[in-house]
């Protein structure tokens, strides 16, 4: 859900719950943890895009501000970047007299985010705390005038693996029973036309089966992410009461989301990193007093890259470079929007340091999702959204969805192709599984076994030495 209208002021407070891991800092919109004041959403999404070495280590977060789909971004070396950001001068377009877009970040949990030397406090209160306790949000709210418009992206990192709770938390929901997921575990049925990538990732550093190699309970890992959440709660609760000290709610817009989403054993699974609906979908919520109802809810598909419009769309400005996303200003008015999208397009790229999953295309639907995967000998997936939300029975088999596949390859297929027409990754249309078949009465049927280097004993030394 999104934010409208600024009803006369240019004021903007996005709140982004987590942001990708790409380096052994955490990172807030891809940017260094440091203490740093930018003057542009061109300079943030720039630094960021420095900090990347691949497709792969660009975090979800750009997407959000640039308004463009992943494969937009092109690159060869870590420089690459600076000439492809797209000019939206938030400072110019705002009327900021100064620099005003603030981004604040922090490292892990054991360290300060200026000097990386040890601290007592928890790591998101260093961003967030009140001036007394230094923290760098706060400081910076508390130096702005009341009159003049500004914009603060912040992004936590409590969320982000490993969860470590603060000390005032650890003890929450003790008592509390986590089920396991009702797709954790498939009927002999299902699990026979699920792709083998998918059951072979149950024993790996992101299943449930051997979960960050380790042999931790999933429930365990899953309470302290709850528990961890809670500081993002108070971290809210402080910039909230903030706003409302400040006389300023009415006009003042407040996006909070995440990322990407996580799986806590749905599909055997631990962690992000795929195109199920638990790993895809994100929490979006918005408010805005002055200008949207209370418990407003779009019910169109929206995505990550409709964040940049939609904040250039309240502030009242416009970009002369052409985004993927759309403002969801008006659908949060309860307007009607002619040729809103019916299908967005889902990527992720192979990385070696998660060699478990293959590069993979979605395209989601209202009702259909169409998932498929390049590099690895396997079968692609269907899933009827509406009769199984689960996702637990792979439709692409079946001779009557036939039809329906080969058209979804085409859609998809289409929204990689920019405009002159030229795709903009290396692969050719996927047209089908290919020449994929193996001889059931063979002594070939069963696969053969991972390599001995691979086997490794719970919680060994080694277990995250993933480097030569």
């Amino acid at each position: 859900m999104a934010n409208t209208h600024f009803l006369g002021y240019k004021r903007v407070l996005p709140l982004i719950m987590a942001s990708s891991c790409i380096g052994s800092f955490t990172l807030v919109g891809g940017v260094q943890a440091q203490e740093a004041s930018i003057g542009s959403l061109e300079e943030v999404v720039v630094t960021a895009m420095r900090r990347s070495q691949s497709l792969q280590d660009v975090p979800a977060s750009v997407s959000a501000l640039t308004g463009e789909q992943l494969n937009s971004f092109k690159i060869e070396r870590t420089t690459d970047l600076a000439d492809q950001i797209p000019n939206v001068q938030i400072e110019e377009q705002f009327g900021l007299t100064g620099p005003r877009v603030t981004v604040r970040g922090i490292v892990n949990a054991d360290f300060n985010a200026v000097s990386n030397t040890p601290v007592t406090v928890y790591s998101d209160d260093v961003v967030l705390n009140s001036i007394q306790d230094h923290g760098f949000a706060m400081r910076w709210l508390e130096s702005t005038s009341g009159d003049e418009p500004f914009f603060l992206y912040l992004s936590h990192k409590a969320v982000h693996g490993p969860f470590i709770p603060a000390n005032r938390h650890k003890g929450q929901y003790e008592e509390v029973n986590l089920p396991v997921p009702d797709n954790q575990n498939f009927s002999p049925q299902q699990s026979a036309n699920k792709p083998r990538w998918v059951k072979d990732q149950r024993n790996s550093f992101v299943g449930v089966d051997f979960p960050y190699h380790t042999d931790v309970d999933i429930t365990a890992i899953q309470r302290d992410y709850r528990r961890s959440l809670s500081a993002v709660d108070d971290s809210l609760g402080r910039i909230l009461d903030w706003i409302e000290a400040r006389g300023i709610t009415s006009n003042t817009a407040v996006i909070f989301m995440g990322d990407n989403g996580f799986l806590f054993g749905e599909h055997g699974l631990i962690d992000k990193r795929n195109a199920y609906e638990e790993s895809m979908r994100i929490p979006l919520l918005a408010s805005f007093p002055g200008a949207i109802a209370s418990g407003t809810v779009i019910e169109q598909m929206v995505a990550n890259i409709d964040i940049a419009p939609t904040v250039l769309d309240i502030a009242g400005v416009s970009s002369d470079h052409e985004m993927h996303g759309m403002s969801m200003l008006p659908l949060a008015q309860q307007k009607v929007v002619p040729r809103w999208r019916t299908e967005l397009l889902y990527e992720y790229f192979w990385e070696w340091t998660f060699p478990q999953t293959p590069t993979t295309y979605a395209l989601r639907q209202d009702r259909y999702k169409l998932i498929q995967y390049h590099g690895v000998w396997d079968t692609d997936e269907l899933y009827d959204l509406v009769s199984d939300p689960g996702e637990k029975n792979n439709l692409i088999h079946l001779p009557e969805h036939r039809q329906r596949v080969r058209s979804m390859r085409e859609s998809l297929y289409s929204m990689l192709i920019n405009t002159q027409g030229l795709p903009v990754v290396p692969y050719t249309q996927k047209q089908g599984m290919g020449i994929r078949f193996r001889d059931r009465t063979g002594t070939g049927v069963r696969a053969a076994d991972f390599p001995q280097s691979f086997l490794r004993e719970p919680n060994a030394p080694d277990r995250e030495d993933y480097k030569e």
